[in-house]
């Protein structure tokens, strides 16, 4: 009997005995963060994988509400609802984050938003708690990643960089820009996972799996994800 299960263990397809896998839309730079391990650990913890596509972060909205495959999206604000109809907020805030002004001239006093308007500005595009308040600014650079938005400030091409920090941070440290530095706090927000409809079940368990996973990783305010780019 033991050599009849033995045997059929070697002929069954190993995808048989394989995890369910969820397909997770994600920006591209937020590769290998601490966000991404908390949704895993959290999926693990019902038993499921996951497989994150990674793309600019307004695309990676559009794929996600156009494209049957995916099954969640990995973290945006609460703003990014309106253009994911088909998709359930889980009432998590799984990272704090901040959309801060970075800019060359160390001078410069930026107290709001309104504070923006006489000056040339380079944002993400698909970022909406950026783009939302600057959707009448006159003088608007609008890129694809915080790199360029970057580069655009270095070169002098525009006077501020409005960047979530956790994405700003990543291009400070991993490229030269001693010239750039921050120079207000324009906004304060946190960042929710988002479930496809098709999956409503799951919200209860998936819900206290976050809540646990994250406050075991103890993410501090701000480190990174996203958040959130259409092209």
């Amino acid at each position: 009997m033991k050599a009849i299960v033995l045997c059929l263990l070697l002929i069954v397809p190993n995808w048989l005995f394989a995890k369910p896998v969820m397909h997770v839309s994600s920006i591209n730079q937020e590769a290998n963060s601490t966000l991404v391990t908390g949704v895993q650990q959290a999926y693990a913890q019902l038993g499921l994988d996951t497989s994150i596509t990674q793309m600019p972060a307004l695309r990676a909205i559009r794929q996600a509400e156009q494209d049957q495959e995916f099954d969640a999206v990995l973290a945006r604000d609460a703003s990014t609802q309106v253009l994911l109809p088909h998709y359930l907020q889980l009432d998590v805030p799984i990272q704090q984050g901040q959309i801060v002004a970075y800019s060359k001239q160390h001078g410069i006093v930026i107290k709001n938003w309104q504070s923006l308007r006489n000056y040339r500005l380079a944002i993400v595009r698909g970022i909406l708690t950026v783009s939302q308040p600057l959707s009448f600014h006159r003088k608007l650079e609008v890129v694809n990643t915080p790199h360029q938005a970057m580069l655009m400030l270095q070169r002098d091409r525009v006077d501020l960089a409005i960047l979530p920090n956790n994405f700003a941070q990543r291009e400070l440290d991993h490229h030269h820009y001693p010239q750039i530095k921050q120079v207000a706090v324009l906004k304060e927000y946190s960042l929710y996972h988002y479930l496809h409809e098709k999956h409503a079940e799951l919200v209860p368990a998936l819900s206290r799996a976050l809540a646990q996973s994250f406050n075991q990783l103890n993410l501090p305010k701000g480190q990174l994800t996203n958040s959130q780019t259409i092209n």
